[in-house]
This record gives structure tokens, sequence and C-alpha cells, in this order.
């Protein structure tokens, strides 16, 4: 790093006003990520943010892979390790060594845009919002992941938008936090999975839903998404981690089938889909809830489990 961030002093535009740069973090968690560490720190190296007012910080997760050796050939990053297993612990080991007043949070399978950090940051000219969540789009690029990713952008933009109240989740391969949210309603919460949904629960909860913004230019390529299975595997874990999490969530409702098919709607008309295109959409749309509901049968069976053992998730992830 250059400098301190936040040193620089220069302004950037929102909504046609120019106002003072924010210092900012990007923490970047590592394990066995030697096929996409190297993309992924390219990427946010070159970033159209002024490199003097953001930080690179990697925190090697006990990498067993070349990530770790990958990494270190890299200036102007921070290299961390944390012994502590999971992604969250990573992430705030990087966070208590970071200096930004805002936490913008990616992972080591993403590639950035050039403007992601710019772009991400915009929505913080308003007093009002504490955390931002950007675009995320596949690697692959056929018809169907094409169609997939503009039904997961059209989801994205309701669920943060007036209508889809109660609707909310969280992704950390693509977040910005005000540093003073964090400190309030953090840290993650060391679990498997789902802390980042958790933590976007607790901000609405203080605060309210327009504490979260959405903003589609901020856009990220998730690597690892490079087909439908790919995607509908995913799918089945978010639907484990959403029950054994759910009991934790104050504010959040879930989708209702109105608001499921204001979503496929939505996302025909930005996709500008008719005839075929907007019949696999629906049935991608249907595939997509049905793995998310057949992963919350292993997530029941784990909460059971669990609850025998005389432990839960709360009890074990606070840092």
């Amino acid at each position: 790093m250059r400098s301190s961030p936040g040193d620089s002093g220069e302004a950037i535009s929102s909504n046609g006003r120019d106002y003072r740069v924010p210092s900012v973090s990007v923490i970047v968690p590592v394990y066995n990520s030697e096929k996409w560490v190297g993309r992924c720190i390219e990427a946010l190296l070159k970033q159209s943010y002024p490199r003097e007012a953001y930080e690179v910080i990697l925190v090697d997760n006990n990498s067993t892979d070349g990530s770790h050796d990958i990494a270190r050939r890299y200036d102007g990053i921070t290299l961390l390790n944390e012994s502590r297993q999971g992604s969250y612990a990573a992430r705030n080991c990087g966070v208590r060594a970071s200096k930004g007043e805002i936490l913008a949070f990616t992972d080591a399978d993403c590639v950035a845009a050039p403007t992601w950090l710019a772009e991400l940051i915009k929505p913080f000219a308003k007093p009002e919002v504490c955390i931002v969540q950007g675009r995320r789009q596949f690697a692959g690029e056929t018809n169907l992941l094409s169609i997939l990713s503009h039904y997961e952008d059209a989801r994205a933009a309701y669920t943060f938008s007036p209508p889809g109240k109660g609707t909310h989740y969280g992704y950390t391969n693509n977040m910005a936090v005000r540093r003073s949210v964090f400190e309030c309603c953090g840290p993650f919460r060391a679990i498997w999975r789902g802390a980042d949904s958790l933590f976007v629960d607790r901000v609405i909860t203080r605060f309210s839903h327009d504490a979260v913004r959405y903003a589609p230019s901020a856009a990220i390529q998730h690597l690892e998404m490079t087909s439908v299975w790919t995607w509908w595997r995913k799918k089945t874990l978010y639907g484990r981690s959403y029950e054994r999490t759910v009991a934790l969530r104050k504010s959040h409702e879930g989708l209702s089938l109105r608001q499921r098919r204001d979503i496929i709607r939505g996302a025909i008309r930005s996709g500008g889909y008719a005839g075929l295109q907007a019949m696999l959409l629906v049935v991608l749309a249907g595939a997509g809830a049905t793995a998310f509901q057949f992963g919350r049968i292993p997530g029941a069976l784990d909460v059971r489990l669990e609850r025998m053992r005389g432990r839960t998730d709360e009890d074990s992830s606070r840092v």
C-alpha cells in the first residue's frame, strides 16, 4: 500500500455531486485458491479508485496449496494468516488489521471489474447507507448462465428495494460496510455459512431496510460459477445454511409466491426475454427454489443433531 488509505482527499461523483473519497480496506479470505487468487489480486490492484485511498488485505486461512506463495509475489498488499478455520474468522482477522473508513469484501475466486470499488463506494455518499451489495456475474458464458445471471440480478435489485422488505440476505463476495456499522453490529459469526446474511439482518434490525443498498454497476465475476450444476449445488448449500441460521434472524420473512413472480417478471423484462427464453428462466428459477428447499433438509438435521449435543451455532460462533 502506497500510503494510509484516505490520505488523498480526492473527490468522486455520485448523483452529480462530488464528495471526499473515503478510505477503504478491501479484505479477501484465502483458502486453497491457487487457481484464482492471482487474478483476484491483479484486478484489485488495478481499480479506478484512487490507489492511495484503499488497501488490499488478504488473509490466508490455512491453505495447503500454493495460494500463500502466489499472494506473496505481489507488492502493494498486506498478507495475514488466520489459524481459526473458516472464511468469516479470516474476514474478522482482516477487519482487525484494517484502517479504512469503509470495509469492502470479496473472495479469492472473484475478479472485480476495474470500476468495482468506485461504484461500490458511491452509495455511501448518503449517510443513511450502512451496507452496499454489488452485482455478481458468472464466469461461464452460456445462454443458460446468462439467463441465470439476469435472474440473480433481478432478485438482488428487488430484495434491496422497498417492495423487498423482509426478504434480505447478504453475500461477502461483493459487499461494503461502514466501519462504524461493523463495530456496532459485527463481527461476523465464525460459522460454516450464512454469517453474511445474519450480519445484514442485524444491521436492518438496528437501523432499517433502507440501510442496505444494491449497486448493480459494482460488478465482480465469480470464477467458480461455470455451469448451471455449480449454481444448483450452491443453492442447496444456501438452503442448508439458511435452515441452520434462520432462528437467529430477527427481521427476515422470506419470499412469498407473489414476490417470486415479481422477481421473475423483472428478470424477463431486464433480459428482454420472450418465448423459449422466458420459459427457461421460469424453469431455472423453479429449479433453484427446489434446490434451496432440498438443502434445508440436511440443515434441519444439522440443527437437530446440534440440539442433541447441547450446542448451537449461536453458542459457538462468537469471536
